[in-house]
């Protein structure tokens, strides 16, 4: 596993609501958060008690221990901030912002490949460790120390309702790495399954996502063999009802139709039958399940 741990971050966009949001979520982060970069241009204040700068290159210079960078920019202006945090010498990127147009994000991990430059998250990314590392997670006070890693391709929410779930089981988790839903969130996704095998305090792994298309299921598959330990993969809203209830225009809805029929996700049972037949992988789309399989392999 080759990201670096060291807990002191910046945050692109600073000014945002989504930066202003998840500072004032877990308090505590602030402390890890030793710089921030705003794009109104006002740097030289403060902002939560954080100074700012106007450039990556300024904050860099500043605190020259910076190695990982929470991009909470506007959507259209991720691919500017991730070119820029990336020619300053930042080498670890979590994207939280969401709502990023699908070709930038595409522009994003490019870069990051050609660069040899660690990215998490596609929208909403995240890494917690508790007691240990905290970057980019809302809902921290849901996660309680454990034996359980967390790998989320949905929204963090999803992440936190599983950590709920545990919690009331009397379960923790060891690990929670947020990618965001979308067909890039597996880029960069190995090097966390391959922490998850090699880490002695976790005993089983959940992997959370939205369903499947295509190859996907062929690519999920690789990255589970990476684990020999209990494995769920838990699938949320496989038939895509959230994604069909959340446009009022009728219009959209008919949109997303056409494209659910031209990029028809896979049932769970189908899922099922893709993995193969791993005797420590679990495939399910019932949260509540989750802990009573859990109990007979947690330690």
């Amino acid at each position: 596993m080759t990201w670096d741990f060291s807990p002191q971050f910046l945050i692109q966009g600073i000014d945002q609501d989504c930066a202003r949001l998840y500072l004032r979520g877990f308090p505590d982060s602030r402390r890890q958060v030793v710089a921030g970069v705003v794009e109104e241009g006002c740097g030289g204040g403060s902002i939560e008690g954080i100074p700012v700068f106007d450039l990556v290159t300024e904050a860099v210079a500043s605190h020259p221990q910076i190695v990982t960078s929470i991009i909470c920019s506007h959507p259209y202006r991720v691919l500017d901030a991730t070119r820029e945090a990336i020619d300053s010498g930042i080498s670890q990127i979590v994207i939280h912002s969401e709502g990023i147009p699908p070709l930038d994000l595409l522009k994003v991990y490019e870069t990051g490949e050609k660069r040899g430059i660690k990215i998490v998250g596609v929208c909403g990314g995240g890494i917690l460790i508790p007691g240990r590392f905290y970057c980019g997670m809302n809902y921290a006070s849901l996660f309680s120390g454990g034996n359980v890693a967390i790998i989320n391709y949905c929204e963090q929410i999803v992440a936190a309702e599983i950590a709920h779930i545990l919690r009331e089981a009397g379960l923790g988790v060891s690990l929670v790495v947020s990618f965001g839903e979308g067909g890039l969130a597996f880029k960069n996704s190995h090097v966390w399954f391959e922490w998850c095998e090699e880490d002695k305090d976790t005993h089983a792994v959940i992997v959370s996502l939205k369903g499947l298309v295509g190859g996907q299921v062929k690519q999920l598959a690789t990255l589970l063999g990476k684990i020999n330990k209990p494995k769920i993969v838990y699938c949320f809203d496989v038939k895509g009802i959230q994604r069909r209830l959340k446009y009022k225009n009728k219009g959209k809805v008919v949109c997303d139709q056409i494209e659910a029929h031209l990029n028809p996700q896979q049932s769970w049972q189908s899922i099922t039958e893709g993995l193969g037949n791993d005797e420590k992988t679990v495939v399910t789309d019932n949260l509540l399940v989750i802990p009573q399989w859990l109990q007979g392999v947690v330690v």
